[in-house]
This record gives structure tokens, C-alpha cells and sequence, in this order.
């Protein structure tokens, strides 16, 4: 609607030709909602081409000047913490399948709008809230040595709490029946890790510990694994530290080539 000075019925009048826009010589104001009816009338009324190009586009502006400016949404990184410490919070005591986003968003005392904006839905949230409270060893180790390097980045892994346990069971359980939180998984934890236990060969071969290419070097990963993933399973409990030491001087420095004399 079209609104002059002058006008004092509170109303605007819709003009019954594109000519009357000037409110025969008074000073136009447009009211917001008349913002689209004008546009529309700028375009001849014979031409339904334009016109509805014209209505389009208008309406593409006006939704593209409601989005957020880059930047806008950032959270500090303290504000980043206390919305992952409410995730894990919320699915350590739940589960991954019984968190709703609207339920962190009141944990963490946000909006969905926010959460979603920052991390796009749910598992992507739940897998960078779980990397960030609990990165892995190996990703900042460096001892000097292979073995040296070996044990500290697993070694941490004989005092994980049962919780943390169930909470990473979850999710790989999880994640097979859910194609997004399996995706996120691979590249959040479990590619970093596996970057991280590359970098400890690479420096065991730069040191000349290690051969080049150890035969065993493509497995090493998995095998870091094993014990904190299969033997909860089958011994129904945690490896402790001496399991662990003697798990890396039996199974993975043979694995690289290297023979570890007690």
C-alpha cells in the first residue's frame, strides 16, 4: 500500500495505475508491506512476463536481506564449551537417539536456530561436542620416541571412565542406522586420529627408528583400537595400563618392525 502525507484516514489506497504512485504531487511514503505491490506495478500490466519476474525477484530480495551477515552467529569459544558440555551431558544420560536438538537448545539455554545455523543438525553437534571435550592423546604427543609416543597416546585410554565408554558405544551404535552421524564420526574423531597416528610413524621414520615402510604400518591403527573396542566385549572390561604396555611391545612395534627386549 501507498501512504501520502495528508492522508489522515490511516490507510493507505492501492493506486489504480502506476502514474498515481506520486499522490498527485504530495510526498509519497511506502509503508513496508507496500514495498512488493509497488515493485509489482512498475512493470506494465500487458507484459505477465515481467511482471511475475519482477514479483520473483522482489521476493528473493527481500528474503536475501533477511538472512544473517557472515559472522553474525559466531559463538565464542566459552559459549562453544558450555553448549558441548551440555550435549554430552544430554546424551551420556539418554542416548544419541532420544536428544532432540530442542532439548539441547534448552540445556544449553540457546535457540535451535542457533545450533542449527552453527553445526547444521544433530550429529555433527553431538560429534564435534564429544572431540572437543575429550580429543584424543595422540593428537598433541610427542615424546621423542616411537614407543615413548605409543604409550602416552594410549596409555590414557586404561583410565577412561566407564561413562565416556558407553557414551562412544552409543554412537557408533548409532551411526548404523544413521548415514550423517557415521559420516561425522569418520571425519571429526576418526580421521584426526588417524592423521595423528600417522604423523608418530612419520617421526619414528625420521628419527631412523623405523624403516620407511614398516610392513604393518597400514593396520597400526586398527590395532590401537582393539583393545578399548573388542576387549570391553568380549572380557567385558577396560584394558588397564600394564595390558596396554604390553599390548604395544607385543603387537604394534612388532607391527612396525621394531623388537622390544624387556
Amino acid at each position: 500500500m501507498i501512504r501520502c502525507d495528508g492522508d489522515r484516514s490511516g490507510e493507505g489506497r492501492p493506486p489504480s495505475h502506476p502514474a498515481e504512485e506520486s499522490c498527485a504531487g504530495r510526498v509519497q511514503r511506502r509503508t513496508p508491506s507496500a514495498a512488493l505491490a509497488v515493485t509489482r506495478l512498475r512493470f506494465p500490466a500487458s507484459v505477465v512476463g515481467r511482471r511475475l519476474a519482477g514479483y520473483i525477484e522482489t521476493k528473493t530480495l527481500r528474503f536475501d536481506r533477511r538472512r544473517p551477515v557472515e559472522g553474525r552467529s559466531r559463538l565464542s569459544p566459552e559459549r562453544e564449551s558450555e553448549i558441548f558440555g551440555a550435549v554430552v551431558k544430554l546424551v551420556s544420560e539418554h542416548g544419541y537417539e532420544k536428544v532432540t536438538m530442542q532439548q539441547i537448545a534448552a540445556e544449553a539455554r540457546t535457540s535451535t536456530a542457533t545450533l542449527y545455523r552453527r553445526w547444521n543438525g544433530k550429529p555433527r553437534l553431538v560429534v564435534e561436542s564429544i572431540r572437543h571435550l575429550k580429543p584424543h592423546p595422540l593428537e598433541t604427543v610427542d615424546t621423542g620416541s616411537l614407543r615413548g609416543d605409543l604409550l602416552a597416546g594410549v596409555g590414557p585410554m586404561s583410565r577412561t571412565a566407564p561413562a565416556d565408554h558407553d557414551l562412544m558405544a552409543g554412537i557408533h551404535n548409532a551411526g548404523r542406522s544413521d548415514d550423517d552421524l557415521a559420516a561425522a564420526v569418520r571425519e571429526v574423531i576418526a580421521e584426526p586420529v588417524e592423521l595423528a597416528v600417522e604423523a608418530v610413524i612419520d617421526r619414528a621414520i625420521a628419527r631412523g627408528e623405523i624403516d620407511p615402510d614398516p610392513p604393518g604400518r597400514r593396520f597400526v591403527h586398527e590395532l590401537l583400537l582393539a583393545p578399548v573396542v573388542v576387549r570391553p566385549m568380549i572380557v567385558g572390561e577396560l584394558p588397564d595400563e600394564e595390558y596396554l604396555t604390553a599390548y604395544i611391545d607385543a603387537v604394534i612395534l612388532p607391527a612396525l618392525g621394531v623388537r622390544h627386549d624387556r
